[in-house]
């Protein structure tokens, strides 16, 4: 695809995206829940049975990146199904915070999701 076209179809994706920002954010968040229900994580908070937004709050404590670090432990040591269900592509390695390094999993749809909206739009 050439640089041009590839560009406009990524503005125009951004585009119709942010006119109902809240209903697509709601869209990806149950549409993750589905996908993820299997994984360890999915199954301590029940994303089963999480059918509304209130519903997520009340089961999803506020967290940071240690109360997920055993996880993404695991999946790096070649563990599937702890916090993501599709195999990571790659982990990215945080490098804005002291200490050990944090891993990000990131799945191939998400990293082209990334490309399009850094690379096309910006």
């Amino acid at each position: 695809m050439d640089r041009i076209k590839f560009e406009d179809e990524s503005l125009r994706h951004f585009e119709q995206v942010t006119k109902e920002a809240q209903q697509e954010q709601e869209k990806l968040l149950f549409s993750l829940l589905s996908e993820e229900k299997n994984t360890v994580f999915g199954k301590k908070y029940v994303f089963r049975e999480i059918h509304s937004i209130e519903e997520y709050r009340r089961r999803l404590p506020l967290s940071g990146y240690e109360d997920y670090d055993e996880l993404i432990a695991r999946e790096t040591g070649g563990e599937r199904g702890a916090l993501v269900s599709r195999k990571p592509y790659f982990h990215c390695i945080s490098s804005g915070s002291f200490g050990v390094p944090k891993y990000l999993p990131i799945v191939k749809e998400d990293a082209a999701l990334q490309h399009m909206y850094l690379d096309g739009v910006l």
